[in-house]
């Protein structure tokens, strides 16, 4: 094995999950139960796969454990964690030697968070827009130097792919671009939809409209 390499425990999902990230998941499964336990006793970390039908992905996130939330009586959790490098998947064990769960050789990547403030800016007024227009008041955005793609990129209208696409960027900038040139093609999409969804509503009904003053 390479000296770059090592071996750590592996999650696989069908979603992807982001340094800088929190994620809450429930935990139910006997090997994912064996894992996390682990993770409690000894504070080591684990990769969250994604794994989506028919993608060759090799890229995964480096996670910890920043709490159990809560247990049950049969041994199910709720846990909080948080994303913190990138990771390539060098080879896949859909059993790790001696444990319940899954595991691989990988080597870490690292992520930089290098953000930029006026991307930042011109991300948030972007997805303002889009907000405004789909009436969703539920999200809270931060300020622009308090910001990260990772805080919002499950709600900016991402595909798989690229999702798959984003995870594969080392630092934060890079996200950023490849996010606002995403909104800025999605954005304008979505507010053309939102109109014609309002029209067809209207359908039917007496419309209330001014005449131009000519």
């Amino acid at each position: 094995m390479a000296a770059d390499y090592i071996i750590l425990p592996l999650f696989p999902l069908s979603t992807v999950v982001f340094p800088g990230e929190i994620i809450h998941l429930h935990i139910f499964e006997t090997r994912y139960k064996q894992l996390i336990n682990e993770v409690h006793s000894t504070g080591l970390t684990f990769g969250i796969f994604p794994y989506f039908e028919g993608k060759d992905n090799r890229m995964a996130t480096e996670v910890e454990l920043v709490e159990i939330s809560k247990t049950y009586e049969d041994g199910k959790m709720d846990v909080r964690l948080r994303g913190t490098n990138l990771l390539r998947v060098v080879d896949f064990f859909a059993t790790k030697p001696g444990r319940l769960y899954p595991g691989g050789e990988v080597e870490r990547i690292g992520f930089f968070d290098n953000f930029d403030l006026d991307l930042n800016i011109s991300i948030i007024a972007q997805l303002e827009k889009m907000y405004e227009v789909m009436n969703i008041d539920n999200i809270t955005l931060k300020s622009p130097m308090e910001f990260r793609t990772s805080q919002i990129a499950h709600k900016v209208g991402f595909s798989n792919d690229q999702e798959l696409q984003f995870l594969l960027f080392t630092n934060e900038k890079l996200r950023a671009e490849y996010m606002l040139k995403h909104l800025e093609v999605f954005v304008p999409q979505v507010i053309l939809m939102e109109n014609l969804r309002k029209r067809a509503e209207l359908n039917g009904h007496f419309q209330n409209l001014i005449p131009p003053n000519i």
